[in-house]
């Protein structure tokens, strides 16, 4: 039967805690709860309006064009005459003032576009670049945060919980860590392969587990905890 230590969140444990981390041959590192999410990308789409009331005249008519009868987005006629009508007076426009308040309208009707084409894109991963560019807008990878997400379970024996990581190429291993509050975590023993098991838990008890995937060149951080109540 493992033996689990759980430290409370005083000044003496924290720093018993950096104490553990800073020595190489401490078998068990304990952590207060923080969580660093996984990174993944997301195609976002960019206005790209140039400079000048000519050059930026000439995008608002490609970006209304290419949003006319295009094949990802549908947008009524009846909307496309107003973003028409928008940019016939912007371009008409002879006094300063008069242009500059002609282009506040044409420029809502770009962003309003745009906010078409990020939605379809979002929805339709796999063409979203396509998506994005059909409208004749620019396509920026955006880095987000995404929690990992892992699996874990009741095991066949009373006490035991069976927990399963994301699988993974190349040189990598999988740290576990558990807790019996939910707050302090102690770490488990870490495996080569996506699968371990948590065994001598009191039934009828809670029990949290967090994950990391560990990897050469991209850092995957703790996962969001999981809680599970041992039978």
């Amino acid at each position: 039967m493992k033996k689990i230590v759980v430290l409370n969140n005083t000044k003496k444990n924290r720093g018993l805690v950096k104490s553990s981390w800073a020595s190489a041959k401490a078998s068990t590192r304990y952590i207060i709860l923080a969580m660093v999410p996984q990174a993944i990308h997301q195609i976002t789409a960019v206005l790209d309006v140039p400079n000048g009331n000519l050059k930026r005249g000439e995008k608002a008519s490609r970006i209304i064009t290419a949003s006319t009868n295009n094949a990802w987005v549908t947008i009524a006629q009846t909307v496309i005459d107003g973003y028409v009508q928008h940019l016939k007076d912007y371009n008409t426009a002879t006094k300063p003032a008069a242009r500059n308040a002609a282009w506040l309208n044409v420029h809502k009707d770009l962003k309003a576009i745009m906010r078409l084409f990020q939605e379809a894109a979002d929805n339709d991963p796999e063409n979203a670049i396509v998506i994005v560019e059909s409208g004749d807008f620019r396509v920026k990878k955006v880095t987000i945060r995404q929690r990992q997400v892992f699996a874990v379970s009741h095991g066949v024996e009373s006490g035991t919980i069976d927990l399963v990581g994301p699988s993974a190429q190349g040189r990598h291993c999988h740290d576990w860590w558990y807790s019996a509050d939910g707050t302090n975590y102690v770490r488990m023993r870490p495996t080569l392969e996506s699968t371990t098991q948590m065994t001598g838990l009191k039934p009828e008890t809670n029990a949290w587990f967090m994950h990391e995937l560990i990897v050469l060149k991209d850092p995957q951080g703790l996962s969001q905890p999981i809680k599970i109540q041992v039978k």
